[in-house]
Formats: C-alpha cells, structure tokens, sequence
C-alpha cells in the first residue's frame, strides 16, 4: 500500500492490489459487522430524470441529495408545483437545483473529478452556515459568487462521507480516440488534471486502486445507508452490441441495492439479452437508478453491470456515498 499525504483519514491512498470491502466501509465510517440490507427498496430514492444528453451525472447527485434529506417522490411533486412554506428548507425545486449545479461544474463535458468536487462543495456547505466556499474558490479560481449561495443556503443534507475509488487519476491520453471523448478532449484534459491536482492539494478522500472485486462492491452497496455514482458503458447498459472501443458511451447511475428478489432477477435477465451473460450463476441483480430511463428502478445483473463498470473509458470510477444518521 502506498501513501499520498497526511495522516488524518482524507488523503490519497493507492494500491496495486484489490482493495477489501471492509478497507472502503473503514474510510467511509461504515461498520463492516452491521448487517447487511438485502431489499434494494428499503433505501428510498426518489427518480430524478436528466434533461440533457450530458447532465446524467448532475442528475445523479441530485438524487443523491434528495436521499440524503430524506424527500420522496410527494414532496419533490409538492417542491415543483410551489406548495411548500416559503421558508421551508426543501424550498429548491429541482430545476433550480440543477441550474446552481450547471453553474458550479461550468463544463458539459462531465467527468468524475467533476462530480466529486461538487460532492465536496455540497459537504463544505453542510459543515458551514452559510456556504462560504463557492464555485470559483472550490475549483481554485478565487472571488466569489454571493447570489449561488443563497440559492444554496439551508438546502444542506445529514451527514454523510463519501470516496471516490478509480484505477487512475490521470487523464489518459489513449481516450482522446474514443469518440465519447474525442470533441472536448483538448480543452478538457488541463481542466481535469488541474482538478486532480486540487483535490490532491486538499486531500479529497479518493482511493486508486488495481481494482475492486464484484464481491466487494456487492459487499459494501449491501450496508445500509450505502450507494454509489457509477460510470458505466451506456452501450452495454442498454444491451447494445459492441462493435469496437471507439464507440464507447459513458454514463452515470446511481446503484443503491442489491436485490435477492426472484422476480427482480429475472427483470433484470430479461434487461439482458447477451449470450455471453452467464448470471445464473449469481442469485442477486443490482437495482439502479437510471436518470436516463423513466423506469423509477431496474434491475441489471451482476455480467452486464461488471462489463459496463469496466469497459474501456470508465477507469472503473465509483463515488460511494454513506449516509451517516445523527443521534
């Protein structure tokens, strides 16, 4: 194991072999005694579709955040029509959410790194009262955003920690040929080192890793109170056939169970028609949140989950986010 930074719990580790469940629950402040959930609906998430061809990853955290505060689906409907007190603390509708989001990430080229640093900008805001650490200070620019945020004031969630787990946090060079990534590659590949380089600096919780094993993933997402942003080959999730690398299509989920259900398996065969998908082997299916789908879950199996977090592109990036209560 190797050892980037200081030693108070937030600094960058890398390790060239598999890394265990019970080492990611540890940074994550997570019990790896407690028992595990085995009903994917008793983590409640409310489906929040994205509106772009490239916002998935926004509407991944906005999902997350509605998690986190505890909103259902009445009161994201109750948000939306303005039938809330005015000083209600859930008085964001999820446009507008969305809009301080867009303003933050200043990109539509959404990477990891990206989405990371809006998590820890969401973090920061819960610690302080008001937010005093806006966009442009977050990403290193300095100045300050006085109108961002109010529209952020009061819209903090629970505690909660989070990591960010990749097998690099580099820009690899070899992506410039994927055509996914190939228009905004020049103009994104400074932006993103620079961002490494910040969250580096401030000792963000991330982890590279060798890998992560399906066994571990299925381990630490069985917690309560545990899920993850992952980044996944939108081709496979969709049981596309895959021709050659350059059509890889990224796209962020949110994965928040693991299902033991018999008909929630076979949904999710039936959501995976390759030949090659040898899932009879498993008796489990994952349940996600698809801001792309207006299915409010689905069900995929361990194959089809495994090669789309794993394909060419992905660098294999998972966001766990755990979900800390307050006694």
């Amino acid at each position: 194991m190797k050892k980037v930074g200081d030693d108070n719990g937030n600094h960058i580790h890398s390790s060239l072999t598999e890394i265990t469940s019970q080492e990611i629950l540890h940074r994550l402040r997570i019990c790896s005694t407690e028992t595990p959930c085995q009903c994917s609906e008793e983590t409640h998430i409310p489906l929040i579709r994205q509106t772009e061809t490239w916002d998935c990853g926004l509407a991944c955290l906005q999902m997350l955040l509605h998690w986190l505060r505890g909103d259902t689906v009445k009161d994201l409907e109750a948000i939306s029509a303005g039938d809330v007190v005015v000083n209600d603390p859930l008085s964001i509708s999820p446009g507008t959410e969305k809009a301080w989001m867009i303003k933050f990430v200043a990109t539509k080229s959404i990477w990891t790194i990206d989405l990371v640093m809006l998590l820890q900008h969401i973090l920061t805001c819960n610690r302080t009262d008001p937010c005093d650490e806006d966009v442009n200070t977050m990403q290193g620019n300095g100045g300050g955003n006085r109108a961002l945020q109010s529209q952020q004031r009061c819209q903090h969630p629970p505690k909660f920690s989070y990591l960010f787990c990749s097998t690099s946090f580099l820009v690899d060079e070899s992506y410039s040929d994927l055509k996914y990534y190939k228009d905004a590659f020049s103009s994104d590949e400074l932006r993103v080192k620079n961002l490494f380089q910040l969250a580096r600096n401030r000792k963000l919780p991330l982890l590279q890793t060798s890998g992560i094993s399906l066994q571990a993933f299925v381990d630490i997402i069985s917690k309560r109170g545990v899920v993850a942003v992952a980044l996944l080959d939108n081709r496979i999730l969709r049981g596309s056939a895959i021709d050659t690398a350059s059509s890889y299509s990224g796209h962020y989920v949110l994965i928040y169970g693991i299902s033991y259900d018999e008909s929630d398996i076979n949904d999710a065969r039936m959501n995976s028609p390759d030949e090659n998908d040898r899932s009879t082997a498993h008796d489990f299916c994952m349940a996600i949140k698809n801001p792309a789908s207006a299915e409010t879950v689905q069900f995929i199996t361990p194959w089809m989950f495994e090669n789309a977090w794993r394909a060419k592109g992905t660098d294999e990036d998972l966001i766990f986010v755990a979900k800390h209560i307050l006694l």
